[in-house]
């Protein structure tokens, strides 16, 4: 078929193909366009969803004086097994010198290394007393960062709802407690006209507010 016979059988049709095949452009472009947009949104609230974990993670880590409370326990064990290696190492030579009394009778090389012995004792004891004192400082401090982390937000419980049918599910509760079950549920209550949001404190799991069926499921969320 030439070019003149394709021109003229598209002048016999009962529509105009150019502008058909525009308009579908058209409409795929649009189509395109709004499904980039939403991606964009998606990724925008997944960023947003992101950060704000990391900065729970940083606080839940920090504590309460703002030092990293895993780095110190860290280096409480490790001074800790230190102490009990050279702990070893003394016993270690208490039993050997046993043997060596044995070994040197009434003899003077005998008693000089006796003398050696009862002197390196001495440096041994005081270090022993130097270590009881450290790992009772250590002992302490673990105690104290224990009872720090007692404190720390432990447990988080999170729970999406729709408060309102034309709001969609926007609205939100959120619990931040620690061990015992004290902190704090946020609510969100999202509607067509904004977002307001109210913070009720919370002890053993209970709060001299009245809490909504919603703030109570995200206190036992966060029993998981």
């Amino acid at each position: 078929m030439t070019q003149a016979e394709l021109e003229r059988l598209l002048a016999q049709l009962p529509f105009d193909v150019p502008r058909l095949a525009l308009e579908a452009y058209t409409l795929l472009t649009l189509a395109a366009l709004a499904l980039g947009l939403i991606a964009l949104v998606l990724g925008l609230v997944a960023l947003l969803r992101a950060r704000r974990m990391q900065r729970r993670y940083q606080a839940l880590m920090t504590g309460v004086s703002g030092t990293d409370l895993a780095a110190l326990l860290e280096q409480q064990v490790g001074a800790q097994r230190a102490a009990e290696r050279r702990i070893a190492a003394l016993e270690r030579r208490t039993a050997n010198l046993d043997q060596d009394v044995g070994r040197i009778g009434n003899a003077e090389t005998g008693l000089e290394r006796l003398r050696e012995h009862t002197a390196d004792m001495g440096v041994h004891a005081r270090r022993i007393a130097g270590t009881e004192q450290g790992v009772q400082t250590i002992s302490a401090r673990v105690a104290d960062i224990d009872a720090r982390l007692r404190q720390a937000v432990q447990r988080v419980g999170v729970l999406r709802y729709r408060a309102f049918e034309d709001a969609g599910e926007q609205s939100f509760a959120v619990a931040l407690l620690d061990e015992a079950g004290d902190g704090v549920v946020l609510s969100g209550l999202h509607h067509r006209n904004g977002v307001r949001v109210y913070a009720k404190p919370v002890e053993a799991e209970s709060s001299a507010f009245a809490l909504s069926d919603e703030e109570q499921q995200a206190i036992q969320a966060s029993r998981r």
